[in-house]
């Protein structure tokens, strides 16, 4: 496993000098964008395993839009933008980094890098700033993010999968969220603005099944591993987005989801 990671970081290394070069400049103001400053690449991984990297792998985003990138191959520049659910790289080859909250992450021919920020001063490895705050309420967390009323089913509810109770409140700039358990699954409702992202629930799991079913005035998006069994869903509402992700435990973690009724009920009941 070594060895190949070592050989897929070389190729990495290569790919890396072609990546930011030949960008024009971008005159676009990223001052105030969390991402501004230095990531370094901590580990890569491969068919489910992971490698630690102790080779220098970094990419500088500056303020202004432009970027330096650092590998053993030597320095280059190029250009930088924000996405929906991340930033992305301007160049001969384009290259998306999304944002799991604590990390960047990219991915290039198949190998998924983690980045982690550096310290400006120490030149140290540090987390990225946490963005949310915590709320004692849904309506706290609706109006701290600005996204009118946040209405959920009330705690104690019975569904098919088991009680639902909510634990913990929390909003970021134009984006309430509520976590919480039903039966032996995590549950997280996240409500934001539509015009920021259509799909607002911060989760890049690439699913085995998708399909979409009308629930009321609603066209919900649905994902899974297994049909019929959503594990994630999106869908709008006036000027909203809304989402709804579900985590088993144990061994029915990877496939574990809600039922159709369940689903219709919680969609129903969430404004």
């Amino acid at each position: 496993m070594k060895k190949r990671m070592i050989s897929i970081f070389s190729i990495l290394a290569v790919v890396a000098t072609l990546l930011l070069s030949g960008c024009n400049g971008n005159t676009e103001d990223l001052s105030n964008s969390k991402y501004v400053g230095t990531w370094k690449a901590v580990s890569m991984e491969l068919g489910g395993e992971s490698e630690g990297l102790s080779a220098d792998y970094s990419i500088t985003l500056k303020p202004d839009g432009t970027t330096e990138f650092i590998s053993d191959e030597g320095t280059t520049t190029g250009t930088w933008k924000l996405t929906d659910n991340g930033f992305k790289t301007s160049g001969e080859t384009k290259l998306s980094f999304t944002d799991d909250g604590d990390d960047i992450v990219g991915k290039v021919i198949g190998v998924t890098l983690r980045f982690k920020r550096v310290d400006e001063q120490s030149g140290e490895v540090i987390g990225m700033p946490n963005p949310w705050t915590e709320d004692e309420s849904p309506e706290a967390a609706a109006q701290a993010a600005v996204v009118g009323y946040f209405d959920l089913p009330e705690n104690g509810t019975d569904f098919e999968g088991g009680r639902l109770d909510w634990t913990t409140y929390r909003h970021m700039d134009s984006l309430a969220e509520a976590d919480g358990d039903i039966g032996a699954a995590t549950i997280v409702v996240r409500k934001g603005l539509k015009q920021n992202s259509d799909d607002v629930s911060g989760d890049y799991t690439e699913y085995a099944q998708e399909w979409t079913k009308e629930i009321d005035f609603f066209t919900v998006k649905c994902y899974g591993q297994v049909e019929n069994k959503t594990m994630k869903a999106v869908w709008l509402s006036d000027n909203f987005s809304y989402s709804i992700v579900i985590r088993g435990q144990g061994d029915d973690a990877e496939t574990y989801g809600i039922s159709e009724n369940d689903l219709e009920n919680l969609v129903l009941a969430i404004q």
